[in-house]
């Protein structure tokens, strides 16, 4: 599990920078032998790294006044956290970040003028983004989850326990009855609703404590399409979905106090009901783009594709990330130019000036809110290493 927000960490990433920027993206292994044959690994990114600055016109002091901080972090015996699967650099002249990965990721060794996004947005995307609103009379929690993330939110302006607005043992005995059991029939952590009897004064508390709460989430959670799942016991579950207005409540809940639990297992059990929803997600995104694809709403073309990206035209992006386009890309006007560079030959590519043409429609995707969904060539064999759904009705790019 990440121990650090992926939001957070993709938009300190994605934000313009003074180049050169430097990304390495090292997989782990871990035994006796392969702790000090990943510290080697590291190095070897490195030069590799090196090697691409001074192609640049890096003269050698530039060089290791740049790599200055990786080299002091790299005297540790092993820099990344324990049983990590991946480790992730980040290194510019003003910006120095380092990241633990749960999952194992690519060999990575770009530099350009600003970062590479995918290795971190892999993360946040793939495996969807959800929330978690645990619900418990002493302890009121929110997270912002992935598969592989679960970062706790800031209940800002509201209190943390429910107490503060109830009174503990009339809100127990009054509000039991408020939600029936599962039943027959009926699917397991599925709310039943009713109405809930006890003290207008009672009412009053809980709406309006879950009034509150809920503006925290709609706030939090703006474009409203995030799941939510709640946690916690049927009573408390059923008062927080009468009263909310937030659309995307998953449908079943954790059940339980969730005090009981500790947050990975929490988070385990939440993921298990968004899990199925994720990928439908990911099948209903390709079934509209073989639409749209039809209405020339749709490219396959890396050249159009990268300057829809750059003018925030790109609404929905597929890229498979291990198999990098390599090329030039002209801002000012428009001019995109592809080389012949294989996908392995990425330290030559980069020395003979070109970049990851892929990324840089990932980054730009990203910066102007559009979605992007990794696919590979082993599980979508017929998709393209590129493609998008475009925001204009039809964008038509001059050559």
């Amino acid at each position: 599990m990440l121990q650090f927000s992926i939001t957070e960490a993709l938009d300190a990433i994605a934000r313009d920078r003074t180049g050169p920027c430097v990304s390495l993206v090292l997989p782990l292994e871990h035994s006796t032998k392969r702790e000090t044959e990943n510290v080697i690994d590291l190095k070897n990114l490195v030069r590799d790294a090196e090697e691409i600055l001074q192609a640049h016109g890096c003269d050698s002091g530039q060089v290791s006044e740049l790599l200055r901080p990786l080299h002091r972090e790299m005297e540790k015996p092993a820099p990344w956290q324990g049983g990590a699967r991946g480790y992730a650099v980040f290194l510019s002249p003003d910006s120095f970040q380092t990241y633990s990965l749960p999952v194992r990721p690519m060999r990575v060794c770009r530099v350009d003028d600003q970062f590479m996004l995918s290795p971190l947005l892999q993360l946040h995307r793939a495996d969807g983004r959800f929330a978690v609103l645990a619900l418990n009379l002493k302890k009121v929690r929110l997270y912002e989850a992935t598969r592989y993330s679960f970062s706790p939110v800031p209940l800002n302006g509201v209190p943390a326990a429910l107490e503060e607005y109830l009174r503990p043992l009339e809100f127990e005995r009054n509000l039991g009855a408020y939600t029936s059991g599962t039943g027959a029939g009926k699917a397991p952590g599925t709310v039943a609703h009713g109405q809930y009897p006890g003290e207008e004064q009672n009412k009053k508390y809980v709406i309006e404590f879950f009034e509150q709460l809920d503006s925290v989430v709609r706030a939090r959670f703006s474009d409203s399409s995030t799941p939510l799942v709640l946690a916690g016991v049927e009573y408390l579950v059923g008062c927080y979905r009468k009263q909310s207005s937030y659309p995307s409540i998953h449908g079943q809940y954790v059940p339980g106090s969730p005090e009981r639990v500790d947050e990975y297992e929490l988070h385990r059990r939440a993921w298990e009901l968004v899990a199925p929803r994720i990928t439908r997600e990911l099948d209903s995104a390709l079934e509209r783009f073989e639409r749209e694809l039809g209405r020339n709403h749709s490219s396959v073309d890396v050249r159009d594709i990268v300057i829809a990206a750059a003018r925030g035209h790109v609404d929905t992006l597929f890229v498979d990330p291990s198999r990098p386009i390599w090329g030039t890309f002209e801002r000012a006007d428009e001019d995109v130019q592809i080389s012949d560079f294989a996908d392995e030959d990425a330290v030559a590519a980069q020395k003979n000036g070109n970049i990851d043409l892929i990324d840089l429609a990932v980054r730009e995707t990203w910066r102007h809110r559009g979605e992007v969904y990794f696919i590979d060539a082993e599980t979508y064999p017929n998709y393209a290493p590129v493609s998008a759904v475009l925001r204009a009705a039809a964008v038509t790019i001059a050559q």
